[in-house]
């Protein structure tokens, strides 16, 4: 029964709600009248004018882009790269002191006497 109490007031509430709203919103006839007007100053007889002048604008630099004669125009074959040679202008980031033993594998019963340390001795203090 509680609950019956609580959804009334929650409708009442909201009835209000909506009321208050109702009366801070414009009337739909002056919104609609509004926009109508609107309309009609959209349609003005410089749109048409104003496109031609831009098209004309957009012709003309493009002429002035390609026939410039400050910038030759080279048409000739470049050198292309294979993607096999190719290399990223990072790269040189994945690249690091040990890379020499990360790329390698170590033998089977072969002498660790020769294996260097990932920190060279001048590093490290030459303690080993």
């Amino acid at each position: 029964m509680r609950h019956e109490g609580e959804e009334k007031e929650l409708r009442r509430l909201f009835r209000e709600w909506r009321q208050a709203e109702g009366l801070q919103a414009p009337p739909f006839e002056r919104s609609w009248a509004q926009a109508q007007a609107g309309r009609r100053r959209a349609a003005d007889p410089w749109r048409p004018l104003c496109w031609a002048a831009g098209g004309a604008l957009l012709a003309a630099l493009s002429l002035v882009a390609v026939f410039n004669p400050r910038v030759p125009y080279t048409a000739g074959p470049t050198a292309a790269v294979s993607v096999s040679q190719w290399r990223s202008p990072t790269d040189f980031l994945l690249q690091s002191p040990g890379d020499p033993l990360l790329r390698s594998l170590p033998r089977l019963g072969a002498s660790l006497e020769g294996t260097t340390t990932l920190m060279p001795k001048e590093i490290d203090g030459g303690s080993r």
